[in-house]
């Protein structure tokens, strides 16, 4: 996905594994195996019967065609390409992998295997996939850091597998508490929440690889992924409070039409610098609240738009565990704003424990993996008696 967030977790947590002393790699697992495929075709269909009235509304089918028309843009291309130089400068990935067979001979190459973060335990986009569980090698080898179930139920036809699959991890964390809460639910089993893997990298670390400046006047940068009229009410109101140049990073067609604003098709390296310059920042992500208090910044996080509210819940949790919920703004606090600026000194000191314990749990499930692959013979590995 052409996503700040997927890119910058995936890095950090291949980075933060290397850091360890371990060779880390990306397994490149791009499609979806038949059978899931399959699976996936019938919950998507008939979650569309039962949604008839949104999913064939005038207004999702034009937006359907406008962001198909939007992904073929020369700025959408351009970022696009900037995502692609990355990954092959960044990456450490395996060969590219198109169903379970090949992950499961890729798998034998590796003494244990993260299935790491962002949705990959959303049922409603991955439908209980067992590649994203790590099914394809034996389960004393799995560990799941910071996977984001994101929504707040399974379904019913999925809770099953969802439930023997979890239940096969000695060394199971989640990103979210809501996440916790309802594998608690399933399983009985309460998983340790964990930082998004962006957070294990601190602001000195991401400072390396962010561009220099990009602008020299003071701005405001927004950095959305959904549009409504709470979007259009706060870029109209800071205005009234801050003076200062509005830069967008256009993913809406909202965005990408406007001309308003100064808009930039951001690379990896320039967004990262774009957070870390900026003088206050408004966001509907996730990972642009995660960067906002990784580099200190002044910011408001918006709900989003009615179709992505579930979305929203990461943040909230996120933002509660660190004492920041009062920087989430809805329709119902939305006129009482004071885009003030805000003290780091608590929220800093909860976010270094809560990275210290993240760091201990994805270590010591490493080292104990690989110390028991050294010290018995294991037939899967082919690994020599630890001497």
């Amino acid at each position: 996905a052409i996503n700040y967030g997927v890119y910058l977790q995936a890095f950090a947590l291949q980075e933060k594994i290397k850091q360890y002393g371990y060779d880390a790699s990306i397994i490149d697992y791009r499609k979806r195996t038949d059978e899931t495929q399959n699976n996936r075709l019938t919950h998507i269909i008939s979650k569309v019967i039962k949604n008839m009235k949104y999913y064939f509304s005038i207004k999702n089918i034009y937006s359907y065609f406008i962001t198909k028309k939007l992904k073929k843009s020369k700025g959408f291309l351009k970022r696009a390409g900037d995502f692609q130089a990355f990954q092959e400068k960044y990456f450490q990935l395996t060969k590219l992998c198109n169903n379970y067979v090949d992950v499961m001979e890729i798998g034998k190459e590796f003494d244990a295997c993260v299935c790491g973060s962002d949705q990959i335990w959303n049922p409603k986009y991955t439908n209980c996939n067992p590649i994203y569980f790590l099914k394809f090698i034996p389960p004393d080898k799995r560990i799941a850091y910071a996977p984001s179930i994101g929504i707040d139920y399974i379904p019913q036809e999925l809770e099953a597998c969802f439930k023997e699959f979890v239940l096969e991890f000695k060394n199971l964390s989640v990103r979210e508490t809501k996440g916790a809460s309802l594998i608690k639910d399933l399983t009985d089993i309460y998983p340790n929440v964990v930082v998004d893997p962006t957070f294990l990298f601190t602001y000195d670390e991401w400072g390396k690889i962010a561009t220099e400046r990009l602008i020299a006047d003071k701005y405001i940068l927004c950095y959305f992924l959904s549009h409504s009229k709470l979007h259009k009410f706060l870029l109209d109101e800071i205005q009234k409070y801050i003076k200062y140049k509005i830069v967008i990073l256009p993913f809406t067609y909202e965005a990408y039409k406007c001309k308003k604003y100064n808009k930039y098709y951001a690379s990896i390296q320039e967004f990262l610098s774009l957070v870390k310059y900026a003088d206050f920042i408004l966001t509907d992500s996730f990972h642009g609240v995660a960067f906002s208090v990784n580099f200190n910044k002044d910011f408001y996080a918006i709900k989003r738009s009615d179709s992505a509210n579930i979305l929203h819940s990461r943040i909230e949790d996120f933002l509660a565990k660190i004492k920041l919920k009062e920087r989430i703004i809805t329709y119902k606090n939305m006129y009482a704003v004071k885009f003030d600026s805000i003290d780091y000194s608590e929220p800093n000191t909860l976010l270094e424990e809560w990275r210290n314990s993240s760091n201990n749990y994805l270590r010591n499930s490493l080292l104990n993996i690989v110390h028991k692959c050294e010290v018995h013979k294991c037939e899967v590995h082919k690994c020599e008696v630890y001497k």
